[in-house]
C-alpha cells in the first residue's frame, strides 16, 4: 500500500509540474496564486506529499483539468469548458466522444484507423502556397 501511495503522489506530482510550466507559472508564482507555501508545491512535484482532496480539486480548478486526469486515471487532458465547445458544427467534443463510445468494438477500431490514415496523409503532405 506504501508504494501504491509514493506511485500516486509522484504522478499527481508530474502532472502538476507539467501543468505549471505549461502555464509558464514558477513554483512560487503558483503558490501565491493558490495561497499556499511554496514549501507544497515543492513536495507535491517531488512526490514527497500527496495534496490533500480539497487542494486537488483547487490544482484541477485552476489548470482547467479534472482530478482523474491528474492522479493518472485518464489521459485525456482536456476542460471541462471545452467539452461544451462546438467542435464541428453543432457538434461537441462531448458529444463525439459519447458518439464514439456508443459504438461497437468493430466500428471504433474502423474509426481510429481512418483517423490513422488521416493523421498519415497530413504528415506526408505538404503546404499549398
Amino acid at each position: 500500500m506504501q508504494n501504491t501511495q509514493k506511485d500516486l503522489a509522484a504522478t499527481i506530482g508530474g502532472y502538476i509540474s507539467e501543468l505549471r510550466k505549461d502555464a509558464g507559472l514558477t513554483q512560487q508564482q503558483l503558490a501565491d496564486e493558490l495561497h499556499i507555501g511554496k514549501g507544497s508545491i515543492s513536495h507535491f512535484e517531488q512526490g514527497r506529499a500527496t495534496p490533500p482532496t480539497n487542494l486537488l480539486v483547487t490544482f484541477a480548478d485552476y489548470f482547467g483539468v479534472n482530478i482523474d486526469y491528474l492522479v493518472g486515471n485518464c489521459k485525456l487532458n482536456i476542460k471541462y469548458s471545452e467539452l461544451n465547445q462546438p467542435y464541428y458544427g453543432q457538434t461537441t467534443t462531448d458529444v463525439l466522444i459519447s458518439r464514439l463510445l456508443s459504438l461497437d468494438k468493430n466500428d471504433r477500431k474502423f474509426i481510429l484507423e481512418v483517423l490513422k490514415m488521416v493523421e498519415r496523409a497530413e504528415k506526408n503532405s505538404s503546404p499549398i502556397k
